[in-house]
């Protein structure tokens, strides 16, 4: 019976442990991946809302070629909550989907445009599967479902000068893989490495967890990017990834990690749930800003510590102001959001 019973201990030791460590086992994680850099290179070549980094090489782009990107930059581009009507195609779903190699990247193209083209993207999402459950990805699901007559005056009339661009995108995948991809890689690998041991030692997800009260449920993947240090950065891909430059100073790489973990636990409230739909409707920008200066209002309580950013652009600042003057630990979410919109909207564009 003693020995039963020592034997019962330890199982419930194990047991306990096993718990601990699973409660504490969301971790971000910093990796690197092909398309991200892929793109963002030639994003940045043609200067479509990235620059060139000085200091980084690219493909060696034609001058026609570059011309058309800008012709039909308005498409693609994207930057501070607004972005193209094909902004999801071009740059997030290839780092969604994980395309790895330039000959994947050129199948994934054909495969885009014969979808587009019938308005049916039944045999690609069979190819190309993707999780709806996720938050981020359910808002995506109009692309993949439009209806005819949307698809006749919104999608058909763009599709001649898209393709265009994604040829061009297709021509130089393979020049990039070939003469850039291994450095890239290489050097991304070490950052990823040095990254990934400080952020061992954090609970960065469980901080902002018991803050919230808000479930994050799975590890952070950070997917590590060094051709968009002149363009944007912490770019969501779905719910638990994200796209940062690796070569950020070590302090704003920390900040805007936690920030977008922030993002995406405060991403249901303010654009998916009914108790905001007024603002997101009426005062879309306005709320916007009020989402990001949130994440950066929360930034400083769970980093404990003035941030390395201002969120300027979204007049940070004001949107502090008003966080701390009405601001109690029970106050949800979608209160501070709705009030920050309603102290903000009346002198927006003045």
């Amino acid at each position: 019976m003693k020995k039963i019973g020592l034997t019962l201990e330890i199982l419930l030791l194990v047991v306990c442990l096993s718990f601990k460590n699973s409660a504490l086992s969301n971790k971000v994680c910093f990796e690197v991946h092909f398309a991200p850099n892929f793109v963002s290179s030639i994003y940045s070549v043609g200067e479509v809302g990235f620059g060139k980094n000085p200091q980084l090489k690219y493909v060696d782009m034609t001058p026609s070629d570059k011309e058309v990107l800008q012709q039909s930059a308005d498409l693609i581009r994207f930057g501070n909550g607004k972005s193209g009507a094909f902004v999801f195609a071009t740059y997030f779903l290839p780092c969604y989907l994980d395309i790895s190699t330039a000959s994947e990247y050129a199948v994934f193209v054909a495969d885009l445009k014969q979808a587009l083209l019938a308005n049916d993207f039944a045999p690609f999402l069979k190819r190309y599967p993707v999780d709806f459950t996720d938050v981020f990805m359910a808002s995506k699901r109009s692309f993949f479902s439009q209806s005819s007559s949307d698809w006749e005056k919104k999608t058909k009339p763009l599709l001649e000068r898209y393709f265009k661009v994604l040829d061009i995108f297709v021509k130089y995948a393979a020049p990039y893989e070939s003469q850039f991809w291994p450095e890239d890689r290489s050097k991304l690998q070490e950052r990823a490495n040095h990254f990934n041991a400080y952020f061992e030692k954090e609970n960065l997800i469980g901080k902002w967890e018991q803050l919230l009260g808000v479930p994050f449920g799975r590890d952070y993947r950070i997917y590590l990017c060094r051709h968009n240090s002149y363009g944007p950065d912490a770019n969501s891909i779905c719910f638990d990834r994200n796209i940062f430059n690796g070569f950020k100073y070590e302090n704003m790489v920390v900040d805007f990690v936690s920030h977008e973990v922030g993002t995406h636990l405060l991403y249901k409230a303010a654009w998916l749930d009914d108790d905001l739909k007024v603002q997101r409707k009426e005062s879309y920008e306005v709320l916007y800003a009020a989402f990001e200066s949130l994440a950066m209002f929360y930034n400083t309580k769970i980093l404990g510590k003035h941030l390395s950013y201002d969120m300027e652009y979204f007049r940070g600042a004001e949107f502090t102001e008003i966080y701390n003057n009405i601001y109690h630990p029970k106050m949800s979410t979608q209160e501070l959001l709705r009030c920050g919109v309603e102290q903000m909207a009346p002198k927006w564009n003045k």
